[in-house]
């Protein structure tokens, strides 16, 4: 039987779970909607349509002259843009480092007050 996560442990996997999640971006394909949906088949694509409006489809999956998912169906002669979700190396290491660093200065700030402030503001007066 495993013991229960201290808070610790949480912190770290949440960070991780933040790192893998936040560190992804919808990236437009040059192909043709119809032939990436039915060659790569990804989990989810971002359409935007003729009309600037967007819409991600879980799922798709190409019905007759449309891209059909979970949530609708957008015919292909409507599409001008496909993207789809991509994982940033760059973004991530970003993300991972900016949160050690924020750490370690909270660190250092958080140490600092343990000391003492000399008063340089005393009751004395100068003559």
């Amino acid at each position: 039987m495993r013991a229960p996560l201290d808070g610790w442990q949480r912190g770290w996997m949440m960070l991780g779970a933040l790192a893998l999640v936040g560190c992804t971006t919808w990236r437009v394909q040059d192909v043709a909607p119809i032939v990436l949906v039915t060659e790569a088949k990804p989990g989810k694509v971002r359409i935007e349509r003729a009309d600037a409006s967007r819409m991600v489809l879980t799922q798709p999956m190409v019905v007759g002259d449309s891209i059909r998912g979970r949530q609708g169906a957008v015919a292909a002669a409507d599409v001008r843009r496909i993207a789809v979700r991509r994982f940033d190396v760059l973004r991530t290491f970003g993300l991972v480092g900016g949160i050690l660093v924020a750490s370690a200065l909270g660190c250092v700030a958080t140490s600092c007050l343990d000391f003492e402030i000399p008063n340089i503001y005393s009751a004395r007066r100068i003559p």
